[in-house]
This record gives structure tokens, C-alpha cells and sequence, in this order.
């Protein structure tokens, strides 16, 4: 009988062993998740900042050379890029 008992505290503690394991991946797990988010949500600023500074340094430049018909269309298709991307995010 007491060998029996002692298995069972072994499995006991196996499981609860077992059980700590899984919820220490899960929990990283979560926190790199979270990470990842963040990152792509940072990269997306970053995209965006590069967007603003590209239409501004177009519209400097078309202001000093005076052909808006050539930039006004790069224009429209920048912003036109940018809404699709607006949309999938």
C-alpha cells in the first residue's frame, strides 16, 4: 500500500510539474504576441512618417519647378496607396 501512495504523489507531482511548465509557455507566448503587435503597429508609424515626408518633398519640389499636372498625379496616386493601406490595418 505505501508504494501505491507514493506513485500516486509522484504523478501528482509530475502533473502539477507538467501544469507549471505549460503555463509559464503560455504566458510568453502571450507576452511575444503582445511584442509582435507592438512592432507592427510601430512599423506602420514609421510607414506612415515616410508617406508625409514623401508627399511634402513633392509638393516643395512642384512648388520650385511649377508643373503641378507632372506631381499632382504622383500625388493622387500617394495618397491613393495610402488609403489602401489605412484599410487593411
Amino acid at each position: 500500500m505505501h508504494y501505491v501512495n507514493f506513485g500516486f504523489l509522484n504523478i501528482e507531482k509530475r502533473l502539477q510539474d507538467l501544469n507549471q511548465n505549460a503555463l509559464g509557455k503560455s504566458k510568453n507566448t502571450v507576452k511575444i504576441s503582445k511584442l509582435k503587435i507592438s512592432i507592427v503597429s510601430e512599423k506602420n508609424k514609421i510607414s506612415k512618417m515616410y508617406d508625409e515626408i514623401g508627399r511634402e518633398y513633392l509638393r516643395l519640389f512642384q512648388e520650385e519647378l511649377g508643373e503641378s499636372h507632372i506631381f499632382d498625379e504622383l500625388l493622387v496616386n500617394q495618397e491613393l496607396k495610402l488609403k489602401k493601406k489605412e484599410h487593411r490595418f
